[in-house]
């Protein structure tokens, strides 16, 4: 195998980039969601009884998105590592490797699961409960934000060759490529 391209984002945009650029999205979703559904609602009071559950959905988010990264895995005939680290000291993020190569599909899969398991399903809470349309709203665009780095991350690997296959290091993925029968 050669290695088409290695992908580190954290270098390539360094992390106050990744950090700025992602509030500034998660602040621009939400204005355009507020915006949005306020007007859809019309006149709608928010319910006090969504802070608290709101509250600890914002804290668990970062572990939550990282759980929803696992999930495809579990279904891979591939053997799959976790590795859990503390953020802040208090909540668990947790990390996946595999012993071998995941293939280009695999791995979109793999970066586009929170968006469909989180966002999609955050959006429609949005829709659907006028009385917690604002918490679901922050809710979504905090999450949206956050996953700001698997949107960079899904660009390069749709970039990349239909054929390929994705190794993830710990910080990194490199996109591999089968040799040639010339090489």
């Amino acid at each position: 195998m050669n290695c088409w391209k290695t992908i580190n984002v954290n270098k390539e945009m360094g992390i106050g980039r990744i950090y700025f650029v992602s509030f500034f999205i998660g602040l621009l979703t939400f204005m355009f969601l507020f915006v949005t559904f306020s007007i859809y609602h019309h006149h709608a009071s928010q319910s006090p009884k969504g802070f608290i559950p709101f509250l600890i959905l914002l804290i668990s988010l970062p572990t939550i998105h990282s759980v929803t990264h696992i999930l495809p895995c579990i279904y891979l005939p591939k053997k799959t590592g976790v590795v859990t680290k503390l953020k802040g000291k208090v909540f668990p993020v947790f990390y996946f490797f595999t012993k071998s190569h995941l293939t280009k599909r695999t791995s979109i899969l793999i970066t586009l699961t929170p968006f469909i398991l989180l966002t999609i399903p955050g959006l429609l809470i949005t829709y659907i409960f006028k009385e917690f349309y604002m918490y679901a709203a922050l809710l979504t665009a905090c999450h949206i934000g956050l996953s700001f780095k698997d949107y960079l991350c899904l660009i390069h690997l749709l970039k990349a060759p239909k054929s390929a296959y994705v190794s993830n290091q710990s910080n990194e993925l490199d996109i591999l490529i089968k040799r040639s029968a010339s090489n």
